[in-house]
């Protein structure tokens, strides 16, 4: 039991042979860098739920795949 709540942001695997490391510390262009913006909007949105909403609920609404733009 833990007296935080956590937010995890996934980025994915690489893609072909690249190194795991390299990935998670690359720079994100192209594709993967709207991604990851999308990722960290929905993240904040995420967090300022929890002012209004229960964890589950908000953990729920999170956990659905994001809508396409």
């Amino acid at each position: 039991h833990s007296d935080f709540l956590r937010l995890y942001v996934g980025i994915g695997r690489p893609p072909r042979q690249e190194q795991v490391v390299d990935w998670v510390l690359g720079r994100p262009e192209g594709p993967e860098a709207e991604a990851l913006r999308r990722g960290v909007e929905r993240a904040a949105e995420g967090v300022l739920a929890l002012l209004q909403e229960s964890p589950e609920k908000v953990m729920n609404v999170l956990n659905q795949a994001p809508a396409r733009s």
